[in-house]
């Protein structure tokens, strides 16, 4: 008779008086699952005793059970009024608060119920729970911790314990939790789905992978599992098959708000900018101040060569979120793309006043300073985003690029050739290469060059 996730109060102790032979079957009923014979039984005894303890806790228990949560409420409320130190009815009323979302009040009857049954792993989890619903998660933490030492394999617990370490980003022992769980119970989905996205966080891609594949083996058909598959998906960079997983999650839920959402990052990552754009504004109408939509949508309106629309994107995005990162730093490359070069400037400077180790705002920056022909300040922010990200192409390309403007041939052509070693198609690259090779007087390897760009993409151009 448990909600799943949560550890519900003994329903009822052997009932006295003339009514105890119809309590007693209604609680036989409602234990076999027999939910409506057990209601009509307890509205039958409310119907003659309207105060009786027992009718209206369970009657409160099992219209939870069935849903209805505000009746379930006033019902175990009212059977608080004949019996106000009930442990159980303490403990299932702030089960119901809970499930309503109404953590602060929840955690306060747990705390009643802690007073009784300081010893009882239960209520130290119910309390996390509602802790966790507050965003406290340090706290439900330690109330996870005293759920487990009084009970060590109470694996509910231990699951939710991970949840708390995730949501703490401590994955890493998330994932040990996780591992934990698993060993005692090997097809919990739940727990394969979160110790995928917890491997996804340490960017253990291949590994996270896997995990959503195990959970997908338990429930093929859980819509939030083949989502988080598509996202490790496009992060191996396998996009037609996260496109496929993403299809696959919205034809189980059409309205899912973030596979929507993923499949717009999944276009992004194919060129497909138009399709992007769409998927971002169908998340947003589902979700209208979903940010990171906002955000997106202006990254596909910047490839779509329309910055300024981009911009009020950004900035409505802002409006709701003034300390969006990503939304501030892509402002910054919107404003960039319009040559408002000052202004782009700025609001990189505004970024790095709040994090100075923001390594994509600082290779942004880098572009920008070099627009404005401070070239040696652009390196200088080049190499500030190397030491925190080396393997960033990216800033290595921009790096190779004021090099060459500062005709620092030599250190510009190391550059080029440190990222193409680890993208040897990457045409733009395989072109600036060929343009140093110019400068350094070596003709016949920078025509070796252009021609290897051409027989990647014939017409590079195109694409610009």
């Amino acid at each position: 008779m448990l909600r799943a996730g949560s550890r519900m109060g003994k329903q009822a102790s052997a009932p006295r008086g003339g009514t105890a032979q119809s309590i007693q079957r209604a609680l036989t009923l409602h234990q076999q699952g027999r939910l409506g014979e057990a209601a009509s039984i307890y509205d039958t005894v409310l119907a003659v005793d309207p105060k009786n303890f027992d009718a209206l806790h369970l009657s409160g228990v099992l219209k939870h059970q069935q849903g209805r949560s505000a009746e379930a409420l006033r019902l175990v409320a009212a059977a608080l009024k004949t019996q106000p130190g009930s442990a159980d009815a303490l403990t299932n009323y702030g089960l119901i608060l809970d499930a309503l979302k109404r953590h602060q009040e929840a955690l306060e009857k747990f705390e009643q119920v802690l007073a009784l049954r300081k010893n009882d792993a239960g209520v130290h989890y119910n309390r996390g729970n509602a802790l966790f619903g507050l965003g406290r998660h340090a706290d439900a933490l330690a109330s996870y911790n005293r759920a487990l030492a009084l009970a060590p394999g109470y694996v509910e617990a231990r699951f939710k314990h991970a949840n708390a370490l995730a949501a703490l980003r401590r994955h890493a022992d998330a994932v040990a939790d996780y591992d934990a769980v698993l060993m005692l119970r090997p097809k919990f989905a739940p727990a394969l789905n979160r110790r995928g996205n917890s491997l996804l966080a340490l960017k253990q891609h291949d590994a996270a992978l896997a995990s959503y594949d195990d959970a997908l083996a338990v429930e093929p058909d859980n819509p939030e599992f083949l989502n988080n598959r598509s996202v490790a998906l496009l992060e191996l960079r396998r996009t037609d098959e996260a496109l496929e997983s993403c299809g696959l999650a919205l034809a189980i839920r059409p309205q899912y708000v973030d596979a929507i959402y993923n499949r717009g990052n999944v276009f992004l990552a194919l060129g497909r900018f138009d399709d992007a754009h769409a998927s971002f504004v169908a998340a947003l109408a589902l979700e209208p101040r979903r940010v990171d939509a906002l955000n997106n949508i202006g990254l596909a309106l910047v490839a779509l060569k329309r910055p300024a629309e981009a911009l009020e994107k950004y900035d409505t995005a802002l409006a709701i979120d003034p300390h969006h990162l990503e939304a501030l730093h892509n402002r910054a490359i919107a404003l960039c793309d319009l040559g408002s070069l000052d202004e782009a400037l700025a609001a990189c400077e505004q970024i790095l006043a709040r994090d100075p180790v923001h390594a994509e705002t600082l290779n942004t920056r880098s572009v920008i300073l070099r627009k404005l022909k401070r070239y040696g300040d652009g390196l200088a922010s080049c190499d500030a985003a190397l030491a925190l990200a080396p393997e960033r192409n990216d800033a290595e390309v921009n790096r190779g690029m004021a090099l060459l403007e500062l005709e620092r041939f030599d250190e510009a052509l190391a550059s080029f050739d440190k990222v193409l070693a680890r993208e040897p198609d990457d045409v733009g690259t395989l072109i600036n290469r060929s343009n140093v090779l110019i400068k350094l007087k070596r003709p016949a390897d920078a025509l070796a060059g252009y021609e290897a760009a051409l027989a990647r993409e014939p017409d590079p151009q195109a694409r610009r």
